[in-house]
């Protein structure tokens, strides 16, 4: 059968060639101009220049579909859920429907549906944001600090927080895009919680907690993640409030999902956003590292009809701890860079600038000159390492 694949990622993380070669007579690809080359033996390939927001893509999907009479839309990128979902209603195919989709993407319906079915964490207060007015009345209600943020957004793009007059007054100034999010800041720690749900059962689940938090690129601050350890008292926790937000959920019977919960100071949790979608950064490779399981291949091969028997994944372990770390870039021209980390418990190094570079910061928490893989024997001694091979990166690169 022929298979569509909507795709907004590099090669090197989504070889759907190699996936899906025993289970698809002809792959059909629309992607980013970036990231095209790197696909090769594909029935049909087609890249795109402004990609997330250009609506030949779709153009192209119904125009192919007439074509080749695909039977499945693969879609692992958070821009492409909801595009996945229209394309299979309109054509009857199997798998995560718009409605679905809407729901696990927009993040005010989302937030209404988790009040609706009564969730037992706790959601921040919030408002769909559609005039000035409307953010001046939510702030005259709640107070200081909020958080704005697009309603289906990615990254933390165009995410700010808001804690006084001043800061509001700058917000105003620019020209805004309605409807946006308004919602109360919740002074906490965020965890992600990851898994896979296969036939409708949630066949793997984990949490792991961010460092410094997705808007620490805002401050020039690196972003870090880790896995939990087993013995994490928050472990449980986490994991049972995550299944019974996919319970509430409107869940497809085959996918991936990334959660994320505030945790504050005085216990409580905190409802931040589920995805119906692999986590972004390194979450998968990390994971497939800790467990041995690639969440993104098991998620694509059961859309094309291949579910593997589910009783191994009763028996996965933790084989080792893990985590990663992002370096923004700063504002300057770097004149100095080192790519050669010196420890041997970095599995894995990315960099993504060179010297006479120039950079104006980051304008996502996913915005990256460098990036590192590593691990540890525990979660405390993965955190240090983190931080170690961050001050090293930041020590070896200069800017002008």
């Amino acid at each position: 059968m022929n298979i569509l694949i909507l795709n907004n990622s590099p090669h090197i993380g989504n070889p759907y060639e190699e996936w899906l070669s025993d289970l698809a007579e002809g792959l059909i690809l629309l992607t980013s101009d970036p990231y095209a080359e790197d696909f090769q033996g594909y029935l049909y390939k087609e890249s795109f220049r402004d990609y997330e927001s250009s609506g030949l893509v779709e153009l192209r999907a119904v125009e192919l579909y007439q074509k080749y009479q695909y039977k499945q839309v693969i879609a692992l990128n958070e821009w492409d859920i909801l595009r996945a979902g229209q394309l299979r209603d309109r054509f009857g195919l199997k798998g995560q429907g718009a409605e679905s989709a809407t729901i696990f993407r927009n993040k005010v319906k989302m937030k209404e549906h988790a009040m609706k079915k009564g969730v037992s964490v706790g959601i921040p207060a919030f408002r769909e944001i559609n005039h000035p007015l409307e953010l001046i009345d939510f702030i005259e209600q709640q107070g200081y600090p909020i958080v704005v943020k697009p309603l289906a957004g990615a990254g933390s793009r165009n995410t700010e927080k808001i804690s006084n007059q001043a800061e509001l007054e700058r917000f105003l100034q620019h020209p805004l895009f309605y409807p946006f999010l308004a919602e109360e800041f919740i002074d906490g720690d965020m965890y992600h919680i990851d898994g896979l749900i296969l036939r409708g059962e949630i066949v793997f689940i984990w949490p792991s907690k961010y460092i410094n938090g997705c808007l620490a690129y805002q401050d020039s601050k690196y972003l870090g993640s880790y896995a939990l350890d087993e013995e994490n008292p928050l472990r449980i926790r986490l994991q049972e409030a995550t299944r019974e937000l996919l319970q509430l959920f409107p869940t497809p019977e085959h996918t991936t999902f990334h959660a994320e919960i505030f945790h504050t100071p005085d216990d409580q949790f905190y409802f931040c956003e589920i995805a119906s979608r692999t986590g972004g950064a390194k979450v998968n490779e990390s994971i497939e590292r800790a467990f041995g399981i690639n969440l993104s291949k098991l998620w694509a091969r059961a859309l094309c009809g291949h579910v593997p028997d589910l009783q191994p994944f009763k028996e996965i372990k933790k084989k080792i701890a893990t985590g990663f770390v992002l370096l923004p870039p700063k504002v300057g021209t770097i004149t100095q860079i080192n790519k050669n980390a010196p420890f041997e418990w970095v599995i894995e190094q990315e960099y993504h600038a060179d010297v006479g570079d120039t950079f104006y910061g980051a304008k996502r928490s996913v915005d990256q000159i460098a990036l590192f893989t590593v691990c540890g024997e525990s979660e405390y001694q993965v955190v240090e390492r983190i931080d170690q091979v961050a001050k090293w990166f930041e020590q070896e690169t200069i800017y002008r």
